[in-house]
């Protein structure tokens, strides 16, 4: 008996319900993660889930399968956008740096340059700033 017969021939387990595909629960339990790795195994977990399912008609797990790929694609979608409002907001201020307080800082403009690390109504002598 060749292996694909003896999968096909999978009976109901005791409680009688249909075997769950395993490809089904790794895309749902992957798409939980919110990264782009576990992300993209989730997508390919439930394809491959529904695939399998297509072929052996048995199994159950198609709503965790297409809930896998769903949370997959968001996980997708919130890590682009999460590393492009990190980009604009976070990193590039720190690469450029306050470039116009150092100027000011340089040619003696002391109140420009306070202006740039002070909050509004915010007083501290000289001494304690520089």
């Amino acid at each position: 008996m060749a292996v694909s017969d003896a999968r096909a021939k999978i009976e109901p387990t005791a409680l009688g319900k249909r075997p769950m595909s395993r490809w089904a629960v790794a895309s749902f339990l992957l798409g939980l993660g919110i990264c782009a790795p576990l992300s993209v195994a989730a997508i390919f977990c439930g394809i491959r889930s529904l695939m399998d399912m297509r072929h052996r008609p048995q199994l159950r797990g198609r709503p965790l399968a297409i809930l896998g790929m769903i949370f997959g694609f968001i996980g997708i979608v919130a890590t682009v956008l999460l590393g492009v409002w990190w980009n604009e907001t976070v990193r590039r201020p720190m690469i450029d740096g306050p470039v116009a307080a150092i100027q000011a800082g340089q040619l003696g403009q002391i109140a420009e340059f306070k202006s740039w690390f002070t909050q509004p109504g915010a007083s501290a002598p000289d001494q304690e700033v520089f």
